[in-house]
């Protein structure tokens, strides 16, 4: 069996255990399959061939299971901090070629409907909740655990006991992000996060999401369609609630 067809035969078998639940043969398994498939992908995107065979089914294949399995291989997913290890290897893959780009560790707003974080226009633009324990990340690091944070129009924050709910909720998630002189690698990002947790089904043109970018104290918030905010996490930069 070739590579292309020994991988759409296992995207078909992981596309029938999601579609049937039932027929699941449990996580060892699932796993073994999954890691096979992953070294025959590793191999086949070194050749133009089959990454030719494999755009057919990311384009074509009537399952839309088997379809997100090859565009993963096509526009591989930009892997979540913190392992440095896992994003060099995306560095290398043979369609990215980047190779030694340096990245940085951000916190990206996508909607949710669990979180209590919001993006407002008023005088707090954005509520961030805060973990009661410690991420291993260093984009939380810095800050204050429990309760939330409050980033002011001037600048400032506000650290409150008690997170005040918003009229529509977003869910933070860790992100690498890139120089912006390379522009296709930040794009895939946007992308990852569009497609592999569940905004959108395809890599349809992913906009810009609220970005948390820096390290230390000094964070700056991107939100799209207005200028940059730099604030101080440092206790000297909160203001009590």
């Amino acid at each position: 069996m070739d590579r292309v067809a020994e991988l759409l035969d296992g995207w078909r078998q992981l596309a029938a255990w999601r579609h049937d639940w039932t027929a699941s043969p449990g996580p060892r398994m699932w796993n073994t399959l999954v890691d096979r498939l992953n070294r025959v992908a590793e191999e086949a995107v070194a050749d133009p061939v089959s990454v030719a065979a494999i755009r057919e089914i990311a384009s074509n294949n009537p399952d839309a299971e088997v379809r997100r399995n090859a565009r993963q291989w096509i526009h591989p997913w930009v892997p979540r901090p913190p392992s440095r290890e896992d994003l060099d290897r995306w560095l290398r893959h043979p369609l990215i070629a980047l190779g030694e780009v340096p990245a940085a560790h951000a916190i990206m707003l996508v909607p949710g409907a669990e979180s209590l974080t919001w993006i407002g226009g008023g005088e707090v633009l954005v509520q961030l909740e805060t973990p009661e324990h410690p991420a291993d990340s260093d984009a939380w690091a810095a800050l204050p655990r429990g309760g939330a944070l409050q980033f002011l129009r001037d600048g400032t924050i506000r650290h409150v006991a008690e997170p005040q709910p918003g009229e529509s909720d977003w869910d933070p998630v860790d992100v690498w992000v890139f120089p912006e002189d390379c522009p296709m690698a930040n794009e895939r990002m946007l992308e990852t996060v569009h497609s592999q947790w569940g905004l959108i089904e395809d890599y349809s043109p992913a906009g810009p999401l609220p970005l948390l970018h820096g390290t230390g104290s000094r964070r700056v918030w991107h939100l799209p369609g207005r200028a940059p905010i730099e604030y101080d996490l440092t206790p000297a930069g909160l203001r009590p609630s």
